[in-house]
């Protein structure tokens, strides 16, 4: 079944080179077309108000950490474009796949065809982890963890 939408998400609201926003005016007008721009950041600094304009969609494909996460709490097949070793990190610890930038279509293709949404007990895991990590740093540098 085709997608019914493709929202083109822009966590960064500059058009910077190779950000989000640059990237999608770089598509030819035929690709560009098909994607619709959401641009996630308001200046609004309150979580809801952040949340409210982040598109979930039962497929993401993605090279940023922060919407890696917000689709793995979503219930989104998710396929981790690895820029860098922590997303590769993040996505081995949710059990996602992840690919290299300069993989081939066919292997995104793939990727996708076989990905599954995280297991909610991979994220709850994963959310502890990096609680007890930040309680353990708080207490590391004598501030008071909350």
């Amino acid at each position: 079944m085709p997608a019914r939408e493709r929202v083109w998400l822009a966590q960064e609201s500059r058009p910077l080179p190779g950000a989000e926003q640059w990237l999608y005016g770089q598509l030819p007008a035929g690709p560009q077309a098909r994607w619709r721009l959401q641009i996630a950041d308001t200046g609004e600094p309150a979580l809801p108000a952040v949340l409210a304009q982040w598109p979930s969609g039962e497929w993401l494909f993605t090279s940023r950490f922060h919407a890696m996460l917000a689709g793995a709490w979503a219930g989104s097949h998710l396929v981790v474009i690895a820029t860098n070793e922590k997303l590769r990190a993040a996505a081995r610890d949710l059990g996602c796949p992840s690919l290299s930038p300069e993989a081939k279509p066919i292997a995104f293709a793939a990727a996708l065809r076989d990905s599954e949404p995280p297991a909610r007990r991979q994220l709850v895991r994963a959310a502890a982890s990096a609680r007890q990590s930040c309680h353990e740093w708080a207490a590391a540098v004598g501030l008071a963890a909350g």
